[in-house]
């Protein structure tokens, strides 16, 4: 016969990336009952003084900001009760925050001066304990939802290393026999590579790509599940428990994987990843580096319950960038028109002294690139920007630019990378006429010299066919194989 499955979490257990003195103080804080107020018997799991996990109804769950000597740093704080699976997001709008049907991030919202918690506008305050309710039905149909805080001080949004993850289950209305042990994760677009997970806005969940499950031989005869991520990039795969009654053992979990032609690659886990998520306190979590998957190690005889084992993936591509000697042969000078031109004089482009230069044709043009020196850098960053721009307006050998302009090139264009995803080839223009403007005349070492040098080197390789990240949802899902080869 099933066991019920055990949540027992405290944020003690499921801290991730960063020290818990670092995120939220010393706190043990916890999910818990209010004898007091609502009466006796609704803890169905655990010690109701200390840490519940299990309730009888959704109004019986309480924010404990921790006991005496382990309460909340001073500061301010919000909480968030969300649907398990995935990447938690404790932020206003997102799909699996249960308290947004009822109440917003300020009537959530409290602080801890001393140890002593202040009421949230939209929920009851107790007895230094705090309502979760109202919020909404957990679509798990194990009946299990995440408690989540962040702060102090967090961010709007709050980033996933302002909070941390406390697991709680609600026993009614449930199945007779709910889901023992289930693992869960978001598939993502790095958007821009840097092989962490950003904002969901920023990098977006990608649907349709295969996780696969290769659980212990002792449970379900390890057999490998197969799993597709939902429209958010969700996925969740969860287990029965075997005859022998225990679901311990190594989990490993790998994504489908891409052909190379495809111009996908998998960024995330990595070797600087440090997981960091919801999980159950017989669960431990390691990230394979070699194999940039997750292994989950389960003991004992208990369930288990383990969020945020997420994959990211980028789709890059050969710009078929063509260089300023295309563009100053009689190919490329035929492709460029008085409309180019035009565009071309709206820039400043330096000459070797530093002047502002205009081309009355092509002939002119094609007579200053060739000319161009680093010993302006500003000159020679003029030179390799002009070609990368006509790149991005022009088509050569197809219907499309040579260079998609919304292409990610580098992480690093200051105020010009609008979106915070990563810099693409149009901001890097953009960029770079603020760099020549600012400074035309760099012929001496210098900072700016030493800047317009490596932005000179990044439109160099655009125009030399450097692979570029294309933004999200341009390359579909490919045709994937088994990670595990069979």
């Amino acid at each position: 016969m099933k066991r019920t499955i055990v949540v027992a979490v405290t944020l003690a257990l499921v801290l991730g990336a960063l020290p818990m003195s670092t995120i939220l103080g010393s706190a043990a804080t916890f999910t818990t009952v209010n004898d007091s107020f609502d009466g006796t018997g609704h803890c169905k799991n655990g010690n109701p003084g200390v840490n519940c996990n299990i309730y009888d109804g959704k109004e019986f769950v309480w924010l404990n900001g921790g006991p005496d000597g382990a309460a909340l740093a001073d500061g301010e704080y919000f909480f968030a009760v969300l649907a398990p699976g995935g990447q938690p997001n404790p932020n206003d709008g997102t799909a699996k925050n249960l308290s947004d049907d009822f109440t917003t991030r300020d009537q959530r919202t409290f602080t801890s001066t001393g140890g002593v918690l202040s009421a949230p506008s939209g929920h009851l305050l107790d007895s230094n304990l705090i309502r979760l309710a109202p919020y909404a039905d957990t679509p798990n149909n194990g009946g299990v939802y995440i408690l989540a805080i962040c702060g102090p001080s967090a961010g709007s949004p709050a980033t996933a290393s302002q909070c941390k993850y406390d697991a709680f289950k609600i026993r009614a209305g449930q199945p007779a026999e709910p889901l023992e042990g289930c693992l869960s994760g978001t598939k993502f677009y790095d958007t821009n590579n840097d092989g962490q997970r950003g904002s969901a806005a920023a990098e977006p969940g990608i649907a349709g790509w295969s996780i696969y499950v290769a659980p212990p031989a002792t449970v379900e005869g390890g057999s490998i599940k197969t799993v597709a991520t939902d429209s958010n990039g969700d996925w969740q795969v969860c287990f029965g428990a075997p005859a022998n009654g225990s679901l311990a053992g190594t989990y490993d979990i790998r994504e489908g994987v891409a052909p190379a032609a495809s111009g996908w690659t998998q960024t995330y886990p990595n070797a600087t990843t440090t997981w960091s998520g919801a999980k159950t306190a017989n669960a431990t979590v390691s990230v394979a580096a070699a194999t940039k998957s997750y292994t989950v190690s389960v003991s004992g005889d208990d369930d288990f319950f383990v969020t945020s084992l997420d994959f990211g993936n980028v789709c890059v591509s050969r710009p078929g960038g063509l260089t300023m000697g295309f563009w100053s042969n009689r190919i490329g000078q035929a492709l460029i028109d008085a409309a180019d031109r035009t565009a071309l004089n709206s820039f400043y482009l330096a000459n070797g002294s530093g002047a502002d230069t205009n081309f009355a044709n092509n002939g002119a043009y094609k007579n200053w690139l060739l000319a161009a020196s680093a010993t302006n850098m500003a000159y020679m960053l003029s030179a390799q920007m002009s070609a990368t721009y006509l790149n991005t307006v022009n088509a050569y050998g197809g219907s499309n630019p040579i260079t998609n302009p919304n292409a990610i090139v580098t992480n690093s264009c200051g105020t010009f990378d609008t979106t915070a995803d990563g810099c693409s080839v149009a901001e890097l223009i953009g960029y770079a006429q603020w760099l020549i403007t600012n400074n035309p005349y760099t012929v001496a070492a210098s900072a700016a010299r030493t800047e317009q040098e490596r932005v000179k080197n990044l439109f160099d390789a655009i125009n030399n066919n450097q692979n570029l990240v294309l933004p999200p949802g341009t390359c579909a899902v490919p045709t994937l194989t088994n990670p595990f080869g069979v």
